[in-house]
């Protein structure tokens, strides 16, 4: 029985030392662990630079994104914790509207919120918090749009360094190199363009819905027949046309 243990054991071991040589997970490229890579071709090196500018830009639009909504969770508070932040403000809406004070919320080319009557200070402080957070999504969703852009530059780019590798590194073993950086790029831009889509979703779905949340019918046609109507802070609003999101985007 001993030796029946110790021959399975000596053939996993054997196994085991198989198996990088048996098509295991081939090691991240430079450019996938962040490192800086130097071709000595301006065209590559630049490329590969920007790469990693972009790939930083697009993880700075997770924390954007959360921070968003910071001024509405904070204005909501402990009490209502467990309610989702647009319900809040939908409650308190529904409740002006009651009251006969409308609400109307414009998204570009200002996020600005209009009531039809002044608003109270706890009303004011609520609101005025879902209309930052409203304009902080919407320029959460600009910017991941811009980074979209980008980021489909740079993957024409990958594409077209592909084929100029081969005149541009006549060593082999130099182009075999280079490419595989360059496909490690390519992993890159992937990862960046489902990071930023993702953020860019989610701060469209918060303006989307705090938009919602605050229609209650003070349209620009009716704040502007209502000599008392009044936007957060107490200033007069200008007449607008209401819009609304496209896509996960906003027109400018």
């Amino acid at each position: 029985m001993r030796l029946v243990t110790r021959s399975i054991a000596t053939a996993l071991f054997a196994v085991s030392l198989a198996l990088p040589a048996c098509g295991g997970a081939p090691a991240r490229t430079r450019i996938e662990k962040g490192e800086t890579v130097s071709t000595g071709a301006e065209a590559f090196d630049t490329f590969f630079r920007e790469v990693a500018e972009v790939n930083a830009e697009a993880s700075k639009t997770s924390a954007e994104a959360t921070d968003a909504s910071k001024p509405l969770e904070g204005a909501v508070g402990e009490a209502n914790k467990a309610t989702p932040p647009p319900e809040v403000v939908r409650a308190e809406a529904k409740k002006l509207q009651m009251a006969g004070n409308l609400l109307h919320l414009d998204l570009v080319p200002e996020t600005k919120l209009s009531s039809t009557s002044k608003l109270e200070a706890p009303s004011e402080k609520l609101l005025g918090a879902a209309e930052q957070s409203a304009k902080n999504a919407v320029a959460v969703a600009r910017r991941a749009s811009e980074v979209l852009v980008r980021i489909g530059d740079m993957e024409r780019r990958a594409r077209e360094l592909l084929d100029k590798a081969k005149s541009a590194f006549p060593d082999a073993g130099k182009r075999e190199e280079v490419v595989r950086e360059i496909s490690g790029a390519q992993t890159v831009l992937s990862a960046a363009r489902a990071e930023v889509e993702k953020n860019g979703g989610i701060a469209a779905r918060l303006a989307l819905d705090l938009t919602t949340a605050l229609e209650t019918g003070a349209g620009s046609s009716v704040v502007a027949k209502k000599p008392g109507a009044t936007k957060p802070g107490g200033t007069k609003p200008g007449g607008t046309t209401p819009t609304k999101p496209k896509g996960d985007d906003f027109d400018r």
